[in-house]
């Protein structure tokens, strides 16, 4: 059933799935916070590694003192090397934190596309059981039309009886009510 043509293009149901799971927004959204997820785990585990900073300045003094104005100009730089020992476990239940964060992404992320896989797969049966439906619908009409003409042909040479045609013509009209709802 899977590689059943459903459309004109030829697309089966893997390909219908596909398609919709991939292009699908709400499940694009849950991909996207999946993926942040796992960028912010990876930002939290950067507590682990050594840190430096560095950092220049420059400017200039002016000192009114009882001696007269002076001016100065001072410049400094400072390199800063930070290694955590001990936070109190803070990064590692946090990196924990991330990680059940990821696994609660990840499921959210299955849950829409499980959804968006059976919403298409109803929707694909839907079709090929419509379809069936009215194909069988057209055969049988053919096939009353067929016995109509038959009947009628023999009530005009006059070996049928009339009461056949009549319930004939009741029945290809029904085979034609049933085949204009199955169209509609």
């Amino acid at each position: 059933l899977l590689s059943l043509p459903l459309y004109a293009n030829g697309q089966t149901l893997k390909e219908a799935v596909q398609k919709a799971v991939l292009t699908n927004p709400e499940v694009l959204v849950k991909w996207h916070n999946y993926q942040s997820t796992n960028s912010e785990r990876s930002a939290v585990v950067g507590g682990y590694l050594p840190n430096v900073n560095i950092a220049a300045a420059k400017g200039r003094d002016n000192n009114d003192n009882r001696l007269g104005n002076s001016e100065f100009n001072r410049s400094s730089t400072t390199l800063t090397l930070n290694q955590m020992l001990y936070d109190g476990f803070l990064t590692r239940y946090e990196v924990k934190k991330f990680d059940h964060l990821n696994l609660v992404r990840l499921y959210e992320l299955q849950e829409a596309t499980e959804n968006i896989a059976l919403e298409v797969t109803r929707a694909y049966y839907d079709v090929v059981r419509y379809r069936k439906l009215v194909a069988l619908s057209e055969d049988n009409y053919v096939r009353h039309r067929a016995v109509f003409e038959l009947i009628q042909s023999k009530s005009k040479a006059g070996v049928g009886r009339r009461v056949d045609l009549e319930q004939i013509s009741g029945r290809l009209a029904l085979a034609e009510s049933n085949l204009l709802t199955e169209i509609s």
